[in-house]
């Protein structure tokens, strides 16, 4: 079952099953947190993902040792609240997202094939880097000032329907595979229709596993079960 591909999404629940278990022992940063120690870690943490993920490059000592999930642990703890004034600066943020958006656009094009599309791993430095991004965006975005009361107004249907694919987000995530692969094995021709077939599951795998968990979450001790926050 591992290995089917309707259950590739669950590798991030037991990542984060794992981060649980260490969370303990890395409370001490968090509590009273000398931002200088948590600097220390993320920037060794970085030459990990630059050095291990993505230069490809094997080191005599254990600098994997600070490689994996958990610095992303820390860095968003780091990055909610730090009070630098870089990291705090939206146009900062923009900055971040499109460097690295359009670096990885390019270096995948360089290293792409007729066979094969070129990916990134998860822990490369140019994804870090727009994780960042789209951190700092988002914590910052109130900055720019606009005048959106179409979203603000708690009462507008675009309003609710962001709080709602936002607290369903976990669960359309981890159910959209499985989705998808029904929808291929009722219909096994329809992916030669690239067209129609990238916008139709584009639509199918958020709308279909959205309106299950609103389902869902309406049913009473479910709703308890199925990770919506």
């Amino acid at each position: 079952l591992a290995k089917s591909s309707s259950f590739e999404p669950y590798w991030f629940f037991w990542t984060i099953f794992g981060i649980y278990l260490l969370i303990p022992l890395i409370n001490k940063l968090f509590k009273k947190p000398n931002f200088e120690e948590l600097e220390y870690f993320l920037v060794i943490w970085l030459i990990t993902c630059l050095v291990i993920y993505t230069l490809k490059i094997t080191i005599p000592f254990g600098l994997d040792y600070f490689a994996g999930p958990i610095g992303y642990v820390v860095l968003g703890y780091y990055l909610r609240f730090t009070e630098r004034k870089l990291l705090n600066n939206p146009y900062f943020a923009i900055l971040l997202i499109l460097l690295s958006a359009f670096s990885m656009i390019l270096l995948s094009w360089c290293f792409s094939s007729t066979e094969a599309v070129y990916n990134f791993d998860k822990y490369t430095i140019l994804v870090a880097i727009e994780a960042i991004g789209v951190f700092l965006l988002f914590k910052n975005f109130y900055k720019f000032n606009f005048k959106l009361n179409f979203i603000r107004n708690p009462n507008s249907i675009l309003h609710k329907l962001i709080l709602s694919l936002a607290k369903h987000s976990y669960g359309i995530y981890l159910t959209h595979a499985t989705l998808i692969l029904i929808i291929l094995g009722a219909f096994p021709t329809f992916y030669q229709h690239v067209n129609l077939f990238t916008v139709s599951m584009l639509i199918i795998a958020l709308c279909v596993p959205w309106i299950v968990m609103v389902i869902l979450d309406k049913i009473p001790v479910i709703n308890q079960l199925i990770g919506s926050k």
